[in-house]
């Protein structure tokens, strides 16, 4: 974790505009971040939503972290590591349903 904006970016592409739902796979830990942020942009890079999880519990299973409006074409999810220092932020996987 640092105050830097450079997280894990997931991206998935999509024919049309569609509205979907974004899970998430980390490990718990009691070292984890309990506010991570997984942000969501569409393909013109506009900043379409944000959910936020505590990484500390649920490990080792898909997570549901927000449902988002996205436009056709290559859309990004960025699990964020702007956080508290001392932390850890986990982007196993991403999940688009």
């Amino acid at each position: 974790t640092a105050a830097v904006s450079d997280g894990a970016a997931f991206f998935f592409k999509l024919d049309s505009a569609q509205t979907r739902t974004i899970d998430g796979w980390w490990t718990a830990g009691s070292d984890r971040s309990t506010a991570v942020s997984f942000v969501a942009f569409n393909a013109a890079g506009e900043r379409v939503g944000e959910g936020v999880v505590n990484q500390t519990a649920n490990g080792g299973k898909w997570n549901t972290v927000g449902t988002f409006n996205f436009s056709a074409g290559w859309n990004k999810i960025v699990v964020s590591r702007w956080q508290t220092a001392g932390k850890v932020v986990i982007a196993d996987a991403v999940r688009v349903r």
